[in-house]
């Protein structure tokens, strides 16, 4: 594992890895849990199951950033992250949440929240991307963020240019390109969860 610039962030990581529990690698580490009122910048957060005291998922963030993930759960979104949050939330708890240092550099927010999600494990968590920005990565986060842009466009598109074709045909070249979106976003999400359980194979070799 990489070594981070940051001792205090090394510790921590180092003590997620022996299975601490995240308030005992901070106190370990001599890390002071931050407030959420008090972010700025970017920051790097912990989502925790409270049943079982485990984080789930690993980010990074700036602004609300971290509360957007139970709004999606409330939406009825069907990823292992949202599945989770609506299983703590029926079960009667709420998510917890840990910041663990704010006001970074977006470069070194990368790095710290990659090391922690290969610290605690990628396959122990709901994360679809591995951390670190990659061209993969990179090319998956182009892809989710104009999506609906693009969604729009060929609806514009179908009704526009093909607008003397059937009702059935426009429907078509919409879903054509909706579906070819849909197919790169899901080979993105492989070739990326392929190759980090790749690396954690390779680290727990050596």
């Amino acid at each position: 594992m990489p070594i981070l610039s940051n001792t205090r962030h090394e510790r921590f990581a180092q003590e997620l890895a022996k299975g601490k529990r995240v308030d005992e690698a901070s106190e370990i580490a001599g890390i002071d849990l931050i407030e959420p009122h008090s972010l700025g910048g970017f920051y790097v957060y912990l989502l925790i199951d409270p049943r079982c005291g485990r984080v789930f998922y690993i980010g990074k963030g700036k602004n609300r950033r971290y509360a957007s993930h139970e709004r999606q759960a409330r939406m009825g979104i069907l990823t292992d992250k949202a599945i989770r949050i609506r299983e703590i939330v029926s079960a009667g708890y709420s998510v917890e949440c840990a910041f663990i240092a704010d006001m970074m550099q977006e470069d070194y927010a990368y790095q710290l929240e990659s090391a922690l999600i290969r610290s605690v494990g990628f396959r122990n968590l709901t994360n679809v991307l591995p951390g670190t920005e990659t061209l993969a990565t990179k090319a998956l986060r182009q892809v989710r963020e104009n999506k609906a842009i693009i969604k729009t466009e060929a609806q514009i598109l179908a009704e526009g240019a093909f607008r003397g074709y059937s009702a059935d045909y426009r429907a078509m070249v919409r879903n054509t390109v909706v579906d070819g979106l849909d197919r790169i976003e899901a080979k993105l999400v492989s070739l990326i969860y392929g190759v980090s359980i790749s690396i954690e194979a390779e680290n727990a070799r050596s």
